[in-house]
C-alpha cells in the first residue's frame, strides 16, 4: 500500500515475499534458502536424524518468526497457529528439523504444602501476573526478582532451576494486568471494554 511516497506492507505479505525472492536467489547463485514454515509437519520419517531449531520462548509464542538450526539453516514463520516445543517443521532426505524452546531460569516452589501456604503462594505468584505451569507436584514461574523478594518475605521455600518452560495457556496470555496480548504482539484487547459493554 502507498500512503504519501511511502509504501506499506502486512508483515506476513513481507515476510513470504522475502523467502520468495531469497528462494529465487538462491537457484542463481549460492545464496542460503530461507525456508518458510506454515506449520507443523503431519508426516515425516522419524528415524531421520535431529536438528535443532533453537528459539526462545516469547519468540516462539509469536505468529511471525526467525530462526537458525544448528546446521546453519534459516526459518522465517508465518503461522495460524503457534508452534511448540519438539514440533517437527521441516524434513529432507537426510534430517528433520525440530524447534526446540530454549531453557530458561526458572523458580521452582513445591506443592507438596498445606491449603493455608498453597494459597499464600498463589496469592504472591498472581498479584505478580506471572505465568505459571504446573508439573510433577511443583509449580514453576519465570525467574524473576520481585517473586523472589515476595517469596522470600513469606516464608515460602523455592529452588532456582534452568529448564525448558511452557505456562498454562492462560496464564501466559493474561499476566499483565487484565490484558490479552495477541501472540502477534501487533495489538492488545483491553479486556474491561469487553466487560464494560456487556453491562
Amino acid at each position: 500500500m502507498l500512503w504519501n511516497g511511502v509504501c506499506f506492507f502486512r508483515p506476513g505479505a513481507l515476510l513470504a515475499a522475502n523467502a520468495t525472492l531469497m528462494n529465487a536467489q538462491a537457484r542463481d547463485s549460492t545464496t542460503p534458502v530461507m525456508h518458510l514454515i506454515r506449520g507443523p509437519l503431519a508426516s515425516f520419517d522419524p528415524s531421520l536424524p535431529e536438528v535443532a531449531v533453537p528459539i526462545d520462548r516469547r519468540s516462539l509464542a509469536r505468529r511471525l518468526w526467525r530462526a537458525f538450526a544448528d546446521d546453519g539453516a534459516e526459518f522465517g514463520a508465518e503461522l495460524e497457529n503457534r508452534l511448540k516445543h519438539g514440533d517437527v517443521v521441516w524434513a529432507d532426505a537426510s534430517a528433520r528439523y525440530v524447534v526446540r524452546q530454549k531453557p530458561e531460569p526458572l523458580l521452582e516452589i513445591s506443592l507438596g504444602i498445606g491449603p493455608d501456604a498453597a494459597a499464600v503462594v498463589g496469592w504472591a505468584v498472581g498479584n505478580l501476573h506471572s505465568a505459571i505451569e504446573v508439573r510433577a507436584g511443583s509449580l514453576f514461574a519465570a525467574d524473576d526478582s520481585g517473586l523472589r523478594q515476595t517469596l522470600e518475605r513469606l516464608g515460602v521455600r523455592y529452588a532456582q532451576r534452568v529448564a525448558v518452560f511452557q505456562p498454562h495457556r492462560d496464564s501466559d496470555s493474561l499476566a499483565g494486568h487484565g490484558l490479552l496480548r495477541d501472540r502477534t504482539r501487533e495489538r492488545i484487547v483491553q479486556l474491561d471494554d469487553d466487560r464494560t459493554r456487556q453491562h
